[in-house]
């Protein structure tokens, strides 16, 4: 992610102009925001090919915007609660011996390495899954037809399992799918932005320049669309483990929730499915949530980069 080389702390206004955590809260929020209302129709499909009990009990192709109010509510927080947290960590983690790659360009702050990026976008899934966790639940449950709306499905889990355990439902899943995820999509944009710029600058002055100064737009967008796939397709597995978490014992042919039995672990879903069903149906929806996050990571991250320029 580019630096513009304000360290101060962090606050709203800095000198006079946004700060870089006001930044990070808003370019993260209107990237999740944008990618969440463009590309949904593909969530629900992933959604429902991972159902138990099929894609078309679930709804099919029918109503593929249903649930769509819960995820933008979740949206802009979640994400500018992962990029704020993230921007936050990988500047403090670039001043900690052990964490800096090098010295920035003419004295400018150090950049963190592979291991500072890693901690950094981990925590800050940990922390962006206070929000998206329980509207994710609401979510792939109204998109399963379970529930029939927001309202509906919290009055379910308040008369059911109570709407803590409820809307939290899966969140040790949901980090164990996301912090994988997030190891190999940040990594992998960084090295290539850096592999691009490299074969960009080669035989020009300037050698200093940061990717972000050398990189068109689109070039970045490609990066994070391949960071952003092949992420996806290697997670994909947990992510089904976490859809069957999620729509575990609900809607069992009657619309309604009632005292849900608590639903095995990731790692025992995870078996589970293999055993049961076999190891092809743990990548149930991979082509659907490839094209999302990939279109998505374009997206996602290049609207954080812009917000993220220098000006």
């Amino acid at each position: 992610m580019p630096s513009s080389g304000r360290d101060a702390a962090p606050g709203v206004l800095s000198g006079g102009t946004l700060s870089p955590l006001a930044i990070s809260l808003i370019s993260g929020g209107v990237a999740g925001t944008c990618v969440d209302i463009a590309l949904f129709p593909l969530d629900t499909l992933k959604t429902r090919l991972q159902h138990p009990l099929g894609f078309q009990a679930s709804g099919g192709f029918r109503g593929v915007y249903a649930g769509l109010g819960s995820a933008v509510l979740g949206s802009a927080p979640s994400g500018a609660l992962f990029f704020m947290t993230y921007d936050l960590l990988r500047r403090r983690l670039a001043q900690v011996p052990g964490f800096q790659l090098e010295a920035g360009a003419a004295g400018g702050p150090a950049r963190p390495n592979v291991l500072g990026h890693l901690v950094a976008a981990s925590l800050g899934e940990v922390a962006a899954c206070l929000v998206r966790v329980p509207t994710d639940n609401l979510k792939q449950n109204i998109q399963a037809a379970h529930f029939a709306s927001m309202r509906d499905g919290l009055a379910q889990l308040a008369r059911g399992e109570g709407l803590r355990r409820g809307l939290f439902r899966g969140y040790a899943s949901t980090i164990a799918r996301d912090v994988p995820f997030t190891c190999v999509q940040f990594p992998l944009y960084d090295w290539l932005k850096r592999r691009a710029a490299g074969w960009r600058a080669a035989g020009l002055a300037g050698g200093d320049l940061r990717p972000e100064e050398i990189l068109t737009g689109p070039e970045m967008a490609l990066c994070g669309a391949l960071a952003g796939a092949t992420a996806a397709g290697v997670s994909t597995p947990l992510d089904v483990a976490k859809s069957r978490i999620i729509l575990h014992d609900r809607g069992r042919g009657t619309g309604r929730a009632g005292p849900a039995r608590p639903p095995p672990g990731a790692l025992r879903m995870l078996w589970q499915i293999y055993h049961q069903e076999g190891g092809r149906v743990l990548f149930r929806g991979v082509v659907p949530r490839v094209l999302w996050i990939g279109v998505g990571g374009s997206i996602f991250l290049g609207i954080y980069e812009q917000g993220n320029a220098p000006p």
